[in-house]
């Protein structure tokens, strides 16, 4: 008996641990918003005090601070409360849409039991300011070294890594994480989904602190290099210059070719993604075109798959363009070279099943009207906006029509 005993301990301890017991990585993905509400607040006092960037005291702000905290755009775009916040998933009727694009993003990852992901998204002030974009930077590293030291304790046995993924100037604020002083901290991967690329803060990417960055965009994507207001330079760019190019950057131009006729086998009509389809659901109102190609869903749901053809088409290639087409092939090319390879991005039964699903969880359709009382409000509820709104639009409002936004109170006007 005791030889038998001895022989079942030899075996046990001799035979190789399945990958059931061995460390799992575990993946903190957050989504980090872009700059909010400038459009509808823009005039000639906000402009000289962007290009001062001194907006401490200023409508803009204040307007702007109301707006970032209302609900209702919470549905268009990946964006809760400020800080870092957990996502819920599975979804719920009624959710977020920072629910919904986590739950895509998983869905468009390729299954791995080894793996597991975390969603979250980073909220900051969305103000356009380097001031507040390094203030909001400082916030996301304290939040990052606190997640990731309490997922340690959790999870001794699973290696932690971290992926930011980055619309607009929501970028920036990542890029800054390298100008505060790191030692355990380690972004493993950082995406740049229509960032302005500036000088204040491209040469960033050097740093230790980002083992991997990529850099999405779109040449119709004409917001990345609208902002100027800065006396360093004059517009902002799409794409990394030549002195800041190095192996851990991939720079990826994302292409969308469409037929002129139905039924037609030649793609000829460029349909890339706007600045507004990249990151926004397709119930937002303006700039997100019913017709494109993955449709309601942000193309930055399908980052992905886009990593995932980089890494298999194009593994030691540094700017490539990613041409997508509607039958779900796609080609790269790579930047001023004849190299090109035909691939496909995504099976289309998967596509037009995600899009059936993600339509269930939209929410009831709001017009122009109730929009547009949701931006005004953030007006209203500082002294400055109220008094300018009704001095400019005293015979456009009615005061007999409550407006339904939750910021305002009762008695606020609205539009007709």
């Amino acid at each position: 008996m005791r030889y038998y005993l001895l022989i079942f301990n030899l075996v046990y301890f001799l035979m190789p641990t399945s990958t059931a017991c061995a460390p799992q990585d575990m993946w903190i993905n957050v989504f980090v918003h872009g700059t909010i509400g400038l459009r509808s607040h823009m005039n000639f006092s906000t402009f000289i005090h962007l290009m001062k960037d001194d907006i401490e005291e200023t409508h803009y702000k204040k307007a702007v601070d109301q707006l970032r905290n209302d609900p209702f755009f919470f549905k268009i775009q990946p964006i809760q409360d400020l800080g870092l916040q957990p996502i819920q998933i599975p979804c719920k009727k009624n959710c977020s849409a920072a629910s919904l694009f986590a739950k895509a993003f998983e869905k468009n990852m390729t299954p791995n039991p080894q793996i597991k992901n975390l969603y979250y998204t980073f909220g900051w002030s969305g103000l356009l300011s380097i001031t507040e974009r390094i203030k909001a930077s400082k916030i996301l590293y304290t939040a990052l070294e606190k997640e990731v030291q309490k997922l340690t304790r959790f999870y001794p046995k699973r290696n932690i890594h971290i992926r930011l993924v980055c619309y607009s100037h929501g970028g920036s604020v990542a890029l800054h994480l390298a100008e505060i002083p790191h030692k355990n901290l380690v972004i493993d991967e950082l995406l740049l989904f229509g960032t302005p690329i500036q000088k204040e803060t491209d040469y960033l990417i050097h740093d230790a602190l980002f083992k991997k960055v990529y850099n999405f965009y779109s040449r119709k994507d004409l917001i990345q290099k609208m902002d100027c207001f800065s006396f360093k330079r004059f517009f902002s760019q799409r794409r990394f210059k030549k002195e800041c190019l190095c192996e851990k950057l991939v720079q990826v131009e994302l292409k969308v070719m469409t037929n002129k006729y139905p039924g037609s086998s030649r793609y000829h009509i460029n349909r890339s993604p706007s600045h507004t389809e990249l990151w926004f659901f397709g119930w937002t109102l303006h700039s997100y075109r019913k017709n494109f190609i993955t449709y309601p869903l942000p193309l930055g749901t399908f980052l992905p798959n886009f990593i995932d053809l980089l890494a298999t088409c194009a593994p030691d290639k540094q700017h490539v363009t990613i041409t997508l087409y509607p039958d779900g092939t796609a080609r790269i090319k790579e930047r001023n070279k004849s190299w090109t390879c035909p691939t496909r991005w995504i099976e289309l039964e998967k596509l037009h099943e995600l899009q059936k699903e993600i339509l269930t969880y939209a929410p009831p359709p709001f017009t122009d009207q109730e929009q547009a009382a949701h931006v005004n409000c953030s007006h209203k509820t500082t002294p400055e906006g109220l008094k300018k709104l009704e001095a400019k639009h005293a015979k456009k409002y009615k005061k007999s029509k409550k407006c339904h936004c939750c910021l305002c109170g009762s008695g606020m006007y609205d539009i007709p």
